[in-house]
């Protein structure tokens, strides 16, 4: 990030901020059209300018360390070895540009300039007005306030969308590395927008209650429960006022108030016991979402002073049997009959957590899980007290993350495994309280399990019940007991037991497995009390749907032509789609029933939704275009960008079940390139995938970006040669950007994929290298190459170096890749030869500077000892003596060798006595540096003509 402008002198009282002065440094251009007085420095050792923030000490060679450092982030907390953080860098040069199109204007005019919409034949603005006034409230307090009145007129005009939408991403990705300055200026924001009442501003709290986790009661943890809870209080009215919001405020501080039961933390517990009863009496109906979720936090709490009371409470009521509609007060039952939502429980982690957890259960083989494992516990769960977060761990395991059929397939670490990981390092380490509040977690949706709920939230459990009988049976006979005992605890009522008695168990698809003598030692009343406890298998009831549309097809078999056409019009995608197009012309509360109760019957009614709303989205906003999936997915209680990658996995297995169909039915499998009757394969590579990387920065997709290498793995696994030639061409076409600033992850991700996805990544990466030729482009290529030039072991990955090597030939390096690249091994063979040898050829002046620092540095340099400086003259040895093979006129030199300050460095460096021995073997140079005839040959005589 570029040094930060300072601070505006004082101006009148309604003129606008003034921008940095003319001497500062300009900042890197935000995305869209770079203003025209942005300079460029250009170091005095190179020919190829560059822009002084992106250049680093560790990676320049001497000539050009005139550079200025890069400085300290407004912002973020950076280690010194922290590269630019990019959305800090972005973020910055929007304001910039804001305080440089503001400069010396009144308030009136600016907020004219801020809300210029963009028009034909108008120049857009070189900055997003929402981003850099964003920045500016949270790195300026003196002048917040006049920031954030700019801020309420710019964002008004879409009523909030974009401000609120960029704010989560910030809270999302960079909360934990804010200034303690910004976090304070973010909190003040925050109280703000809710004093004003903007639209949106309860998803923002949502956001910054992620960091408020359990078993953490730092010191910076209790100051944002603090200043969150304080806020709440204030605006007690706008809080009662969103039905959306209050399960989460109850479930947070219901949850966080275990951990603040220290004398220090009194006046913070009063306020959430406070906050957690008022919420409680005056709107249960609406606490009541999170459903058999309250029991469990209420529950673990009731021993907290206050919470106890509210526990008191909730155990009070008298059971009824069923859910009433207009019910005003809740009884134990009522709430465990109903499922707890998941997103609710996927915000009892904070964004890290989340996103390690799935990439030890998506990314990970089981095999190789135990050190990453190690690397969660420390991070997370080592501080006193962090216990207390494994069960929220456990559910989220349980609860919200569903693996798809693909993963289930794989070798990669399953969900049991995880969740037998964490069960043992309660069983062993930790409090018997703790261990109960894990069991419970564990068996929560177990207990109350009923035919309309997911089996997969139950799965984990049971399989590690089933899977310890052998290697830890003292974990399942720990399990059985726990079960046999919440059933009692449970079950406190006539009503609750029958409601448990009603779960229906699926019917095992394996046979019994014998019981060891571990288990029996529970003793026979146990085990009768267990069996008699759980209820007799039975199947799935079956469930009417929809009365009207089983009119529709009595009539419709009742046709006398109904086999004939009924075939092909079975095994049209077409009819799908007009059907959707039909159905998503009603509103949201028609629709998403609809779809939602489809989807019950059969999950691939999701993919279908995506990639009809995917591919019709050519006149549409992106918020408009996905808004029907995006209400779809909400209503099932899923997260968009595990769902997204979830349905795409399902195109292959739709295109097989269609096949299979037409071959029953005799119908010639079509093959069309029309949007309504393309193949999902087809849909997904060409129309699907396209559109989520074209909108990819968009906030509403900003947590897919997350898992852009898991997308483009998916895509190069479906896609035929011919579409991918298709989406090359788009590429370069630049329709769409697949990689951007993420091509250094995807292609250390893809060091794991098949032969055939990793090509068709370097195809796909080359095309867009070549349609962008911009200097962003090229240094996110060099960081790529760099970083895998140093893990990749070319014997295990031809394909990589194949790619690498297609896509180093057409850039010019910068000094750390050439570094790179001349200490690279002989176990790379002829590599480094070849791309030396092509940038010697095509950027001479380049390779040339840093020989020459590097040389330059070395002085009287020892060959033996410095293996840098060895390497290089050994590859300009090679090098040249390949050349002489081809060519031994004078102009058969190589590119670097022509330099007269190289030559005269290396006759000096070689010429030193403690490098006699190592040059000796330098042949080449030998000959052409020091005049001697090549040792093949034979000396000429005197009399020779």
């Amino acid at each position: 990030m570029d040094p930060p402008p300072p601070p505006p002198p004082p101006a009148t009282a309604h003129a606008a901020p003034l921008p940095p002065s003319a001497s500062s440094p300009a900042p890197p251009p935000p995305p869209g059209p770079p203003p025209s007085s942005s300079a460029v420095s250009t170091p005095p050792s190179s020919s190829k300018p560059s822009s002084s923030h992106s250049t680093s000490p560790s990676s320049t060679p001497t000539a050009s360390n005139s550079a200025a450092p890069t400085p300290h982030s407004k912002l973020l907390n950076h280690l010194p070895l922290d590269a630019p953080d990019e959305l800090d860098r972005k973020w910055y040069a929007h304001f910039y540009h804001m305080q440089k199109a503001i400069q010396g204007k009144d308030e009136a005019t600016a907020l004219t300039i801020l809300k210029l919409q963009p028009a034909e034949g108008v120049a857009p603005l070189p900055f997003q007005p929402d981003i850099a006034l964003l920045y500016a409230v949270v790195t300026d307090p003196t002048l917040a306030k006049q920031y954030l009145r700019y801020l309420t007129a710019v964002a008004a005009t879409d009523n909030y969308k974009n401000c609120m939408g960029w704010l989560q991403k910030l809270i999302d990705l960079k909360f934990v590395k804010l200034l303690v300055a910004c976090r304070s200026q973010l909190l003040w924001l925050v109280r703000e927008l809710v004093h004003l009442n903007v639209p949106g501003v309860d998803k923002v709290i949502v956001c910054l209650m992620r960091y408020l986790t359990g078993g953490d009661p730092s010191r910076t943890t209790v100051w944002l429960a603090s200043s969150i809870i304080r806020i709440l209080i204030e605006h007690e009215a706008w809080l009662l006022s969103c039905s959306s919001l209050i399960p989460f405020v109850f479930h947070t501080f219901a949850r966080i108030s275990l951990d603040h039961t220290a004398p220090q933390h009194s006046s913070l517990l009063k306020q959430e016991v406070e906050l957690c009863t008022t919420l409680w009496n005056r709107r249960q109906a609406d606490v009541a979402q999170l459903g058999r979720e309250i029991v469990r936090v209420l529950s673990d709490a009731k021993d907290v002073p206050g919470m106890n009371a509210l526990w008191k409470q909730l155990r009070n009521v008298r059971d009824a049997a069923e859910v009433e509609k207009d019910v005003t007060v809740y009884s134990v039952a009522q709430l465990m009959a109903i499922p707890t939502p998941p997103k609710y429980l996927a915000y009892r982690l904070n964004p890290k957590m989340e996103e390690y957890l799935i990439f030890m259960m998506e990314r990970v083989q089981a095999g190789s899980v135990t050190r990453y494992q190690k690397w969660f516990s420390s991070q997370f769960l080592s501080s006193p007290g962090s216990d207390a977060l494994v069960p929220d761990l456990v559910r989220y395991i349980c609860a919200v993350y569903h693996p798809s059929n693909q993963i289930l397939s794989s070798k990669v670490t399953p969900r049991y495994h995880i969740l037998g990981w964490l069960y043992l390092l309660c069983h062993g380490s930790k409090t018997t309280s703790v261990l109960a509040r894990v069991q419970l977690a564990m068996f929560f949706d177990y207990l109350y399990f009923k035919a309309s709920d997911n089996i997969m939230a139950v799965e984990p459990t049971i399989l590690l019940m089933v899977k310890s009988l052998k290697s830890h049976p003292m974990v399942t006979l720990a399990m059985i007991q726990f079960l046999v005992f919440a059933v009692e605890k449970f079950a406190a009522s006539a009503v609750n037991r029958k409601l448990m008695q009603k779960a229906v168990i699926i019917p095992p698809k394996m046979p019994a497995l014998d019981v060891p003598e571990s288990v029996i030692a529970l003793g026979g009343d146990d085990i009768k009390h267990f069996q008699e406890a759980m209820p007799e298998p039975c199947s799935r009831p079956t469930e009417s749907f929809l009365e009207c549309l089983n009119d529709i097809l009595i009539s419709w078999i009742r046709q006398d032509n109904a086999v004939e056409i009924a075939a092909p019009l079975a095994t049209s995608a077409g009819v799908f789609d007009s059907m959707l197009d039909q159905v998503l012309s009603e509103s949201a509360e028609l629709f998403v029933p609809f779809l939602k109760a489809m989807y019950a019957r059969d999950v691939t009614i999701s993919y279908r939704l995506l990639a009809f709303c995917c591919s019709r989205s050519d006149t549409k906003s992106t918020e408009v275009a996905l808004g029907p999936y995006s209400a779809f997915v909400e209503s099932i209680g899923g997260n968009l960008a595990q769902n997204v990658v979830k349905d795409l996995n399902l195109s292959q297995h739709i295109d097989d079940a269609r096949a299979q169909a037409c071959a029953l039915l005799g119908q010639p499998l079509a093959s069309s390139v029309s949007k309504d009757e393309m193949d999902a394969v087809s849909a997904t590579a060409l129309f699907v995938c396209p559109f989520l990387f074209r909108n990819m920065e968009h906030p509403c997709l900003a947590k897919l970006m997350g898992r852009s290498e898991a997308l483009v793995q998916l895509l190069l696994g479906l896609v035929t040669p011919t579409m991918l030639n298709a989406l090359c061409t788009r590429v370069v076409m630049r329709e769409f950007a697949i990689f951007k600033n993420r091509l250094t992850n995807i292609v250390l991700s893809s060091l794991q994929w098949t032969s055939w996805e990793q090509y068709g990544l370097w195809d796909l990466v080359v095309a867009e290298l070549q349609s962008g030729r911009s200097p962003i482009a090229e240094r996110n290529m060099m960081e790529a190459a760099r970083k895998v030039l140093a893990c990749v072991n070319p014997k295990e990955s031809p394909e990589t170096m194949t790619g690498l090597l297609k896509c180093l030939i057409h850039f010019s390096p910068d000094a750390s890749v050439l570094q790179s690249v001349f200490n690279l091994p002989d176990t790379y063979e002829d590599f480094p030869f070849a791309v030396l040898a092509c940038w010697m050829d095509k950027f001479p002046n380049v390779v040339t500077s840093y020989v020459h620092s590097a040389l330059g540095n070395a002085g009287d340099g020892d060959l033996s000892k410095s293996k840098a400086l060895a390497e290089i003259v050994r590859k300009l040895d090679h090098l040249q003596d390949l050349r002489n093979r081809t060519d031994a006129s004078e102009s058969g030199r190589i590119a670097v060798l022509k330099d007269e300050a190289i030559i005269a460095a290396l006759k000096k460096l070689l010429h030193q006595p403690h490098n006699a021995s190592a040059a000796h073997d330098l042949h080449a140079l030998q000959t052409l540096l020091l005049d001697e005839e090549p040792p093949h040959k034979k000396p000429r005589l005197a009399g020779d003509n």
